[in-house]
């Protein structure tokens, strides 16, 4: 009797219609949210913004200079020449221009090549002998010692953007002002296909 009783009671509430509407529902022609074009276009910023904050830092942290200004700040020599590590055909009338300019004075007995950071050697001996082809009885050595530099009258310094730390520039300056050694200037090695200046 109590199982009927139950039973009956069960089809009742299933048969009637808990809720009933008030009014007739309106719906809106166009979604109200999410919009997905400005989801997107702000996750897009967000994203650029955190991958320039983060790389910046990276850079900074690593201590290697990709910057021309950066190395001429702290060098605060002349540039004497940028030398395209993609074009080296050029670096022939680039170098016979320095060996008739700045290199062809009397008081240039001697020069010393400094490379300052990981500079690949062939490079250097290729700088090293156009240098020897065009200037003749000039002794010109390739050191990284700075007092085996000041036995030299004269010092030129080879660096690259990507290969030097702000650590080994400092050093460097502190080094060479210490010795007193006559710097003619600095030539870099630009690993771009571009010119800086």
């Amino acid at each position: 009797l109590l199982f009927e009783k139950n039973k009956l009671s069960l089809a009742k509430a299933q048969e009637r219609n808990p809720w009933k509407l008030i009014t007739k529902p309106t719906i809106l022609p166009y979604p109200v949210a999410p919009n997905r074009t400005n989801i997107l276009g702000f996750s897009i910023l967000i994203s650029f913004l955190f991958g320039s904050v983060v790389s910046i830092l990276k850079e900074k942290r690593s201590d290697i200079s990709f910057n021309f200004d950066e190395i001429q700040s702290i060098l605060d020599i002349q540039l004497l020449e940028q030398l395209s590590t993609y074009d080296r055909k050029t670096w022939d009338h680039a170098i016979k221009i320095l060996a008739n300019g700045p290199l062809s004075l009397d008081t240039v007995k001697n020069i010393a090549l400094i490379p300052i950071g990981k500079i690949d050697s062939s490079d250097l001996n290729l700088i090293k002998d156009k240098l020897i082809f065009y200037i003749g009885k000039k002794e010109i050595n390739i050191t990284t010692d700075i007092v085996q530099a000041s036995a030299f009258s004269d010092v030129i310094l080879i660096t690259s953007q990507g290969s030097v730390t702000f650590t080994e520039l400092n050093q460097i300056k502190y080094r060479i002002l210490l010795q007193k050694i006559n710097v003619i200037g600095w030539i870099l090695l630009n690993q771009e296909k571009k010119y800086i200046i």
